[in-house]
């Protein structure tokens, strides 16, 4: 038997044919990807000490850097980029959560937030999930208050100043994309080199919605200069860990149309053609993946990735007949006759609108405000570390 490891050198185990048995005794097996709010309150705090761990450990920033320095955007690479870099990336981060867990990487589903009157507003934005941000962008309380920008010793900000900029994702947004046959449809040229090189309207359609989904509610990738200092209007900038609770997501939908219009051999053989004047040759099919080479966008549309690597937890929905998200932090609301689950709001919040809703966790809507009835508010991460 030999030792079985990630690229990090920690021994996990030893492998015994085609398995890796840990040291408790257990398989390890392929991470479980969850919402946050599907989480437990046991494995919400699980993630949170992770990252922390990760960050003081100086391998958050350390792989950070590959992001920051070879991402690859606007156009069909973004998607098997990613892929391959959160791939890494989660290995690295299941070291620091209990031995032998399935959890993964969460994604963010913010489509929950989108018929919020406000999504900055949401319960997600709160010392429970990712925190919340005062008038100046400063995140001010939950389990990354205390974290710096990756370069330098300011603190991480957070700057949504209003709804023009982006929007979250939503239902409607996420149903056009997997609605697509085409493959082209689907990983499009956000911004094209050529836009006149778009032969139909249908074709600018696409690209305006494969922008959307590559930028959305948190905005560009970058640092800012505003003024005096530097603002993240980023909840997206990766020195903040909602990076990595938003690009899984991203991820996600692209797997949940694989699954639905590719068959298991296409998955691995379609990409769009190759259009020099829609985007570089980085993002051709052959293309090496910078900073992961050697493998290029054609071994990242791979089935193992989700055969042996991970997997999704299914977004949450409710019915008429199941009126129940599953979660305390959600609600079903029914949204133009469907129901739909809703995230909650944080006290304080504008609810106008749903004041006879459970929108406001702890709370009820009175006068267009949450207001808190309860005071126990559930385990802050911050306990725990």
């Amino acid at each position: 038997m030999s030792s079985c490891h990630v690229r990090t050198r920690q021994i996990l185990g030893k492998v015994s044919g085609s398995k890796c048995v840990l040291p408790n005794g257990k398989l390890l097996q392929k991470a479980i990807r969850k919402e946050p709010r599907q989480m437990s309150d046991s494995e919400r705090i699980q993630i949170a000490i992770a990252f922390n761990r990760m960050k003081a450990a100086g391998l958050y920033d350390r792989i950070g850097f590959v992001h920051k320095y070879s991402g690859l955007h606007e156009g069909p690479g973004f998607f098997t980029w990613h892929r391959e870099y959160l791939k890494r990336f989660e290995l690295v981060f299941r070291r620091f959560l209990p031995l032998g867990s399935r959890l993964g990487l969460p994604y963010w589903d913010s489509a929950l937030e989108s018929e919020l009157p406000d999504p900055r507003e949401s319960l997600f934005f709160s010392s429970l999930f990712a925190g919340a941000a005062n008038s100046t962008g400063h995140i001010i309380n939950g389990p990354f208050s205390d974290w710096n920008i990756m370069e330098g010793t300011r603190r991480l900000v957070r700057f949504m100043p209003n709804m023009e900029n982006g929007e979250v994702l939503n239902n409607a947004r996420i149903d056009f994309v997997l609605e697509q046959t085409k493959i082209q449809n689907v990983l499009a040229a956000a911004l094209p080199l050529d836009r006149r090189k778009l032969a139909s309207d249908d074709q600018r359609e696409q690209t305006r919605a494969a922008s959307k989904m590559q930028s959305s509610f948190i905005g560009p990738e970058r640092v800012e200069s505003v003024g005096e200092g530097e603002r993240l209007y980023a909840a997206r900038e990766l020195a903040a860990p909602i990076f990595y609770y938003h690009h899984p997501m991203i991820d996600y939908i692209w797997e949940m149309w694989r699954q639905l219009r590719q068959t298991r051999q296409q998955r691995e053989q379609q990409w769009p053609p190759s259009y020099p004047d829609c985007y570089p040759p980085t993002h051709f099919i052959d293309a090496p993946l910078k900073e992961l080479e050697p493998l290029t966008h054609k071994d990242a549309i791979s089935n193992k990735y989700t055969d042996n690597m991970y997997e999704y937890s299914k977004r949450s929905t409710c019915s008429k007949e199941k009126w129940d998200c599953g979660s305390k932090y959600l609600f079903c609301h029914m949204v133009e006759g469907n129901p739909q689950c809703v995230a909650k709001l944080r006290i304080g919040a504008v609810c106008q609108g749903f004041e006879d809703t459970p929108i406001c966790y702890e709370g009820l809507c009175l006068d267009g405000r949450c207001v808190r009835t309860d005071p126990d508010v559930g385990p802050d991460p911050k306990d725990f570390m």
